[in-house]
């Protein structure tokens, strides 16, 4: 049994470079592996390792940005295959370099609280995260973006933000680090009242039982999990290796898949799965494209006829941002399927 971190703090980081050279070491003599971000304004990350040997990591880690916002769970195998820590610009890439977090951020609301604030009738809930990650679930009534990766947000935002006037606003992801800066934006620039999950759908998902619980579906996560469910337990979506694209169990036929290919039906929508309906849809396989930080790469929705054999794992490896530390790791080592044999795109 491992036990998995998964960690930020915003906090200034001086010398992130030499910080980098000073941890590498350390974590990989504790056997721990995963992915670390550092940036000039923190660090972000999910490590996995023996409890003890985690726990000293991460107080290494706190040493240099003081106190970090962790949520815990745990695998039966193996999440990562090696440790990686990196220096970024950003410890997750939103590109509006005047957000600063540790200055202006929405309200933390506790998980206890959460339920009371998002059915509230002056509330619009916000569902921050990429598309193929709503696909797999989201809470009951929240706004999905559409977004393909963090750095879109902004521009959604600005597009819709007069749509929200006179609401209370409340947003979520994954483990918290995204709303931190989405919160943040839309405070410096203009929103009132604006709120965010403390801990995000990750201990959302441990401290509230399913009897309570808004949830719907389950939660994506960078790592060979694929997915969590209530009490953060291993769920059942698995990841396509031919495509890359995460699936519900709801979304794959009941045929095995061959040549560690998922089975499932095809699935070529052109638009954002509703937040309505967010189980039982396939997230959808990613074209190329440019994006700002260059190169091609950008994820988009694939329509039929197009080439649906840019995957995921493709995109990331050409350089497409994933906001989560490890993402590149879990997808780009992924097994792989054989050339035109997948079946989620509907292809022999």
């Amino acid at each position: 049994m491992q036990r998995v971190a998964a960690f930020y703090r915003f906090a200034p980081v001086a010398e992130p470079l030499a910080q980098r050279d000073r941890l590498r070491p350390c974590l990989h003599a504790l056997g721990l592996k995963g992915s670390v971000i550092l940036a000039s304004e923190g660090v972000n990350g999910t490590l996995a390792g023996e409890e003890g040997a985690l726990a000293e990591g991460l107080a290494a880690l706190a040493e240099l940005v003081g106190p970090l916002r962790v949520n815990h769970s745990s695998a039966e195998t193996a999440t990562f295959k090696r440790l990686r820590v990196k220096v970024k610009r950003e410890i997750v890439t939103m590109g509006v370099p005047e957000t600063d977090p540790g200055r202006i951020v929405g309200t933390h609301v506790s998980p206890a609280d959460w339920n009371g604030l998002i059915t509230a009738g002056d509330v619009v809930v916000i569902d921050t995260r990429n598309v193929y990650e709503v696909a797999l679930g989201t809470f009951a009534g929240a706004i999905d973006p559409g977004i393909m990766q963090f750095r879109a947000f902004p521009d959604w935002w600005r597009d819709h933000a007069a749509t929200f006037a006179g609401k209370r606003v409340a947003m979520f992801c994954t483990g918290g680090i995204r709303c931190e800066k989405a919160t943040s934006l839309a405070l410096a620039e203009g929103a009132a009242e604006v709120f965010h999950l403390d801990g995000g759908i990750l201990r959302y998902l441990q401290e509230i039982g399913p009897d309570q619980s808004l949830w719907r579906g389950e939660c994506f996560v960078f790592d060979e999990r694929i997915a969590l469910g209530d009490g953060c337990a291993p769920g059942d979506a698995r990841m396509c290796r031919a495509c890359g694209r995460p699936l519900p169990l709801q979304g794959r036929a009941g045929v095995p898949g061959q040549g560690g290919v998922s089975a499932a039906p095809a699935a070529a929508a052109q638009s954002a799965p509703a937040a309505t309906d967010p189980v039982g849809t396939s997230a959808a396989c990613l074209q190329p494209g440019d994006h700002e930080g260059g190169g091609a790469g950008q994820p988009g929705r694939a329509a039929p006829g197009q080439d649906r054999g840019r995957s995921l794992d493709g995109a990331l490896r050409a350089g497409a941002d994933c906001s989560d530390a490890a993402a590149r790791d879990m997808l780009v080592e992924s097994p792989r399927g054989h050339a035109g044999t997948c079946i989620c795109a509907g292809e022999a």
